[in-house]
């Protein structure tokens, strides 16, 4: 059941790294936006090279949420007066560029910053290459529940709850292991309390953290997975507390993007809707190879009877696998239903052709004012750039004859559809925020909710407005 040795892998060590973080004006990756950015260049050693702080002037087609800005505590005010969102994002790409980073560095990024940076870096035309970046994501979250999960003796401390499940948030891992984090949810202040908490986790966790440098390279996952014959742990916050948030697993089929592992804590039944568990070889999967060094011991440690692992693993290698799987995958197959209804800001996953990149190419060095929308030959350029022009610069003096006719009334009917009368989630954003402008007593609180709802309001005025331009 257990290997004798682990597969070598691949030594991954790089020469540059970004620390990033992103406030945004909601949780949406395609309706909201960035506010502010706060990136750190980074040599192999986690010393600092080059800093990146700026805020972002929010677009005139976001609504933002009242709970996004009382959690940044940023006035609309301060927003209004700074660059715009795409003049943030090319700062940000040029800071990659510049120290040629291949490794982006982040607390929790695996699961919206790192998404967030895809879809900014594509709806503002920042580069052709944006689906060709190849950026590994280095995810400090996944190493602190690693070393949480397969570690009894670390000097790693943890917060609990009064139920004994430990908090994984920053603001709380940091101050517990002595690292000052008192600017919470400012961008670059998140991007050095990460980087310091992960020189403390380097420094007391030096085998674990090379181990999860080398999960970010996608071959060394290939290894490990493929040499098939012996027991794995697989972590992950799906796993609850229970068993430190780990399972044990036999890998059962190889896939484009990685495999499936059998759960061995639950019966072979495919009604079993989480009997297998997908490793993406691309997302740093926190996968372990179980040693006979180890074994027993480590078992033990997670809660689990070795015996019934064992009886289970045992099954598992004689066991229809490929049957079992694919009937698995007939009762639990989802639907795909990310349809982005030719919404082109939900586009930002489908890659760029050669025309498109083509046209990227020759307009992202200009200025918006720059654009000459009539020129661009392909469709979805053309939108993303006349929503520029009209989003991100003055709407007062924005001229919907300036651009195309069709273009024109692509904006109309994207702006009909986010508005309130016909939007359900724009109308909830304008309820929740004059509910809580009712019940809030703090100042600061009470302006910030103020001053959004203003800019919310104007934002919904200049709509209508385009709207009535455009017919």
């Amino acid at each position: 059941m257990y290997r004798q040795t682990r597969t070598t892998l691949k030594h991954v060590s790089p020469r540059t790294l970004i620390a990033y973080d992103f406030e945004t004006t909601g949780l949406s990756i395609t309706e909201d936006q960035v506010c502010q950015i706060g990136a750190m260049a980074l040599d192999s050693e986690l010393n600092w090279l080059e800093s990146l702080d700026t805020l972002a002037k929010p677009r005139l087609d976001v609504i933002g949420a009242a709970e996004a800005f009382l959690t940044t505590k940023l006035l609309p005010s301060e927003l209004e007066v700074a660059p715009s969102e795409r003049e943030a994002f090319q700062r940000l790409y040029a800071l990659i560029t510049k120290h040629s980073a291949k490794h982006m560095v982040g607390y929790n990024s695996a699961r919206f910053d790192s998404k967030v940076l895809q879809h900014g870096l594509y709806r503002n035309l920042v580069t052709e290459r944006v689906h060709r970046l190849y950026l590994q994501e280095l995810d400090i979250f996944k190493l602190a529940l690693m070393v949480y999960a397969l570690r009894k003796s670390t000097a790693i401390n943890f917060e609990h709850n009064e139920d004994n499940k430990p908090s994984f948030r920053l603001e709380s891992l940091c101050p517990i292991n002595g690292i000052d984090l008192s600017g919470a949810h400012c961008a670059i202040e998140d991007v050095q309390g990460t980087i310091t908490f992960a020189k403390h986790l380097r420094a007391n966790e030096p085998q674990l953290w090379q181990y999860w440098l080398n999960l970010s390279d996608p071959r060394n996952v290939e290894a490990i997975c493929s040499a098939n014959d012996s027991l794995y742990l697989l972590t992950g916050t799906q796993f609850g507390s229970t068993n430190r948030y780990t399972r044990p697993v036999a890998i059962a089929q190889k896939t484009p993007f990685g495999y499936y592992a059998l759960d061995l804590t639950l019966n072979f039944d495919t009604d079993e809707k989480h009997l297998f568990q997908k490793v993406n070889k691309f997302d740093s999967p926190m996968i372990t190879q179980v040693t006979e060094a180890q074994g027993d011991r480590l078992i033990e440690y997670l809660g689990y009877d070795k015996e019934t692992i064992e009886k289970s693993y045992k099954e598992s290698q004689t066991v229809d696998m490929l049957g079992l799987f694919n009937e698995w995958q007939q009762k639990h197959k989802k639907d795909k239903n990310w349809d982005n209804n030719g919404e082109v800001y939900r586009q930002g996953y489908d890659k760029f052709s050669k025309p498109e990149e083509t046209d990227v190419a020759q307009l992202s060095p200009l200025s918006a004012s720059d654009f000459l929308i009539s020129s661009i030959k392909s469709s979805r350029v053309a939108q993303l750039a006349a929503r520029i022009l009209a989003f991100q610069g003055d709407s007062l003096s924005f001229d919907f004859n300036s651009i195309p006719q069709r273009e024109a009334d692509l904006i109309a009917n994207f702006l009909k559809s986010k508005h309130p009368d016909s939007n359900k989630t724009t109308a909830e954003k304008m309820q929740t925020l004059r509910e809580m402008i009712k019940t809030k007593e703090n100042p600061k609180e009470l302006a910030i909710l103020q001053e959004l709802l203003d800019l919310n309001l104007r934002n919904i005025t200049a709509w209508e407005s385009f709207i009535e331009q455009s017919q």
